[in-house]
């Protein structure tokens, strides 16, 4: 089911990077990536057609083989190598991963030894500003932000340095969905249970951009041949007991379904009047999750005689 979803991913409009120069600009083989141990494991066959038919994958299997299972077990034997160093030459430490962090590598480092997080707290607020920024927003959930993990590896790092103290800092976080990450962290390091795996995704344009016109925004996907019988929740009414329908297909859509915001929430659009009860985004236009039409927001609400 996963492959099968993977399939229908777009092919570009991601930013995902991993140890040793291994780069995806393709979401579906990101993803492909991900599970290449499972598949391994439960259909080597499978897994070798996907490799042999795209070639991002392929590249991250020659110098992974089993995926995230390898890159993990040698991420192990190198915190195993790394300790035993350390304990022989009694300090110092090593930097890995993309040169432009090592200032931001190094700056965590040194609040972990001196408790002054002052600073790594900055370059995540930094980091936030470009995942927010007008020009080059990152359309992936907000769970995969640079600046969500960065916020994530502070707070973890802060809990375990500064005990409960650490929690005065959450204030400082920018964003509600942030400081909740950031919050599990340090209840994480607080309770000295392990620190959460962490993934990071740049996607530079909304998920299927290239269906609708370009420039315009929607704010959901729609699902090819959906009927109304395959839905369960009662027809939509407004608050006032106007009729919802769509207006090119006049689909009358039910409680139960779900609309995409640009920011990774999902809700029912026409239970706030298309305003995201997330970010608080206000969608003028809405996509009909039957025909797969766009109309605008207003358009849909229907006064019968």
């Amino acid at each position: 089911m996963i492959v099968a979803q993977a399939a229908e991913e777009p092919d570009a409009g991601g930013s995902a990077g991993y140890p040793h120069g291994i780069h995806f600009t393709s979401p579906r083989q990101n993803t492909l990536f991900q599970i290449l141990h499972v598949l391994r494991h439960l259909d080597s066959a499978l897994a070798q057609s996907l490799i042999d038919s795209h070639d991002q994958l392929a590249a991250g299997a020659r110098r992974y083989p089993n995926g995230l299972e390898t890159l993990h077990e040698e991420a192990e034997a190198e915190a195993k190598r790394l300790k035993a160093d350390a304990a022989k030459c009694g300090g110092g430490y090593i930097l890995m991963g993309d040169p432009r962090d090592f200032d931001r590598q190094r700056r965590l480092i040194d609040a972990t030894r001196k408790g002054d997080f002052g600073p790594p707290i900055e370059d995540a607020i930094e980091q936030y500003r470009e995942d927010t920024s007008p020009s080059a927003a990152n359309y992936a959930p907000k769970e995969y932000w640079p600046s969500t993990g960065t916020f994530r590896t502070v707070f973890y790092q802060a809990g375990k340095r500064l005990g409960p103290e650490a929690a005065k800092l959450l204030e400082q976080v920018p964003d509600d969905d942030l400081r909740l990450f950031a919050t599990i962290e340090l209840a994480a390091a607080l309770a000295g249970v392990p620190a959460s795996s962490i993934r990071e995704l740049k996607q530079p344009r909304p998920p299927n951009s290239s269906r609708f016109q370009r420039g315009a925004s929607v704010d959901a996907r729609p699902l090819k041949g959906m009927r109304r019988e395959e839905t369960d929740g009662p027809t939509m009414r407004s608050p006032d007991g106007r009729l919802i329908r769509c207006p090119k297909c006049l689909f009358q859509p039910p409680t139960d379904l779900r609309w995409n915001c640009k920011c990774g929430h999902a809700w029912n659009t026409f239970a706030t009047a298309g305003k995201c009860p997330a970010c608080q985004f206000q969608w003028e236009v809405t996509v009909c999750l039957c025909c797969g039409e766009i109309s605008e927001h207003w358009a849909w609400y229907v006064s019968e005689p």
